[in-house]
């Protein structure tokens, strides 16, 4: 029986990193300690042991109370659940739940049931990851996106639907909105609208078309409990499991063809559920066979690589999308789950995920890539525009894995509407076979081969060859391009100059160098990143840079980097920049200002309205590979302290 304390797995958004509230009192940011007003172990906090999974050895009955505190139910419920999903229960605490009450749990379902359990805790986080990029460059990263993806226009749509008639295929975002939700004008987070409305402009380019892409709630919880109506920020694995279980039985009934589901989310397997099917925690073992079921039943499954991020120190892919090195269940498994006349992918070497990397450039990983977590696919990442739709009031521009993982979905969904015939994997090598290959960067895991970059327009002549669609060929908008567009719509203040340089260690033991501004006396405390702060606090969907670019010139041994403080920040203080860095030798560096620095006085800023800064940076012979900007500021009414982190465009010259 595993422990109640052998932690899950995390359930983590896969944008871009941004905002994290927290509620300290702040003077100097500098000066603050990582942990500031939280929970003496955050563990605690993130993985609360009022909230166990069981996992029985054969189908049980869980819905009854289990003594005079805990009550009890299926994680899967209805009358479509299968036998093998009928073996997991969640059980919940009326109030805190001490290790004692744990233990009497574990006696009342012996008790009960009289059957060997495995039971776990059930942990929840929230990473709600975004950037944002101003108008000024909005329509060429839009354009550069559009090429790195191979976006299908509008044009090239109505050519396709006069060759052939698309088969209704139903593409499942399962993820942070509800699948009937209330419309709420601003929900707890646009993460999932945002995914959805992504595939929705490569299967919809001209709008109004009949694609079923829905959402549905993976992660319905928020700092203040559970939210059915409006969407969450965070996910338990059991919630996950739900989730992707509410897509499958939706499915039944929506007439399509065939399902895609796409889990543009993640957890760190080596720090919570397990590594391995040997050692997988309950709760993680829930999503894992929900996930074999939905492979049973013919579905095609993609799931993002993860970004860099959480409190893991390894830099490998994150779960589940790290489960494509596992095979697509066979015929007998399918059998034992419970599923009749199971569907079988008759491709050798069929992957039960199929793992997705995030790129950058065509041949450059995002700036948040993980260091060991590049599948052999991966598709364009970074700043995309996500139009309007339920849930999403304004257009918004985003980044991560999440995006690499919807570009793939909606090119799935695409190829698979005009080959119905086709299995999910002979989908799936439509997409690589016809992807180009991303030189220099090897694949980390998963089914192997040269990493090769997702393109629609490829994809879908790939598979239908009648078609011929002309492909975009090259940008319109180059890199350089980009950040000229950046730097024009930036006016810039006095640049600061750089102190004292300190070695550091960050809190995987990772060497790292900080340099603080005009002799501040911060040091390494002040850089390193705590690494519970993105899972112990709900974040704002906010942008505290958003135009930001770090311009690397090799002959002065400079740098520049442009912050731009966002509107949605007016009024608030500035109290503090620091700029990150890794360079091509996977090193990083830390560069600090203060709000000294910024309001080039002794004197405290108050920002009524955006302000923008030019930062010098001593380059001291690194070549920039990533770069990220860390604002810190405070709502003066309210004392409220805010983090941003926003992923840079980084020009080397």
């Amino acid at each position: 029986m595993h422990s109640p304390y052998a932690y899950p797995a995390l359930i983590l958004l896969t944008s871009t990193l941004a905002c994290a509230v927290e509620t300290a009192s702040v003077d100097r940011p500098f000066e603050l300690e990582n942990t500031a007003e939280r929970a003496a172990d955050p563990l605690d906090t993130v993985c609360d042991v009022s909230a166990q999974v069981a996992l029985f050895d054969d189908p049980v009955a869980c819905t009854a109370p289990v003594g005079p505190s805990w009550s009890g139910e299926a994680v899967f419920q209805g009358s479509a659940v299968p036998s093998g999903l009928r073996r997991y229960c969640a059980y919940s605490f009326d109030g805190s739940a001490t290790a004692a009450d744990v233990e009497d749990l574990e006696h009342a379902i012996t008790t009960r049931h009289g059957t060997p359990f495995e039971l776990g805790v059930d942990c929840q986080a929230v990473e709600p990851q975004n950037t944002a990029i101003t108008d000024a460059i909005g329509p060429d990263l839009h354009a550069f996106f559009d090429w790195m993806s191979g976006h299908i226009t509008a044009d090239q749509a109505q050519a396709a639907v006069q060759l052939l008639t698309p088969a209704p295929i139903h593409t499942a975002v399962v993820d942070t909105y509800p699948q009937h939700p209330v419309a709420p004008p601003e929900p707890n987070s646009t993460h999932g609208p945002v995914v959805a409305s992504v595939i929705e402009s490569f299967l919809c380019p001209s709008g109004g078309c009949n694609a079923k892409v829905r959402t549905y709630l993976g992660l319905p919880r928020t700092a203040d409990g559970l939210d059915l109506t409006d969407g969450g920020q965070v996910g338990r694995q059991s919630d996950l499991a739900r989730g992707i279980f509410a897509a499958l039985v939706a499915d039944q009934a929506s007439g399509s063809d065939h399902l895609v589901i796409n889990l543009s989310v993640a957890w760190e397997a080596e720090e919570f559920g397990g590594m391995n099917l040997g050692d997988m925690d309950p709760a993680a073992r829930a999503v894992y066979d929900v996930i074999r079921v939905a492979r049973c039943r013919g579905a095609l499954i993609v799931a993002a690589a993860g970004n860099q991020s959480g409190i893991s120190c390894t830099g490998e892919a994150m779960a589940p999308a790290r489960w494509e090195g596992i095979a697509a269940p066979a015929a007998g498994e399918c059998t034992d789950l419970g599923i009749a006349n199971p569907f079988v992918d008759p491709v050798a070497g069929s992957r039960l995920v199929h793992a997705v990397g995030g790129l950058f450039g065509p041949n450059t990983p995002m700036a948040n890539s993980r260091g060991l977590g590049m599948p052999r696919l991966a598709a364009a990442a970074s700043h995309t525009t996500a139009s309007t739709r339920q849930g999403l009031q304004l257009p918004a521009v985003r980044t991560g894995t999440s995006i690499a993982a919807a570009v793939t979905s909606a090119t799935a969904s695409l190829v698979w509407s005009y080959r119905p015939e086709l299995s999910p994997s002979e989908v799936m090598n439509a997409l690589y076979n016809s992807g180009s290959v991303v030189s220099g960067v090897a694949s980390d895991f998963g089914a192997g081969g040269p990493v090769r970059r997702v393109d629609a327009c490829a994809a879908f002549n790939h598979a239908v060859p009648a078609a011929n669609l002309p492909c975009q060929s090259t940008p319109t908008v180059s890199l350089s391009d980009l950040v000229a567009g950046a730097e024009s719509a930036v006016t810039v203040t006095d640049t600061p100059t750089m102190g004292t340089l300190h070695w550091c260690f960050d809190s995987c033991g990772n060497p790292y160098t900080f340099q603080a501004l005009s002799g501040s006396a911060a040091e390494c405390e002040a850089a390193e990143p705590d690494p519970w702060r993105w899972l112990t606090s709900p974040q704002p969907t906010r942008a505290g840079c958003p135009d930001c670019v770090l311009t690397a010139d090799s002959t002065s041994n400079q740098a520049s980097a442009l912050l731009t403080v966002g509107e949605d920040f007016e009024g608030y203080d500035v109290l503090a920049a620091k700029l990150e860095v890794i360079d091509d030798l996977g090193e990083t560096h830390f560069f600090g200002v203060t709000e000294k620095d910024l309001a080039q006085s002794a004197v405290e800023p108050t920002r009524t309205a955006a302000a923008d800064y030019d930062v010098s940076v001593p380059l001291d012979g690194l070549t920039p590979l990533r770069a990220f900007i860390l604002l810190d500021f405070e709502e003066p009414s309210t004392g409220e302290y805010v983090s941003t982190r926003d992923a840079m465009i980084v020009r080397v010259e």
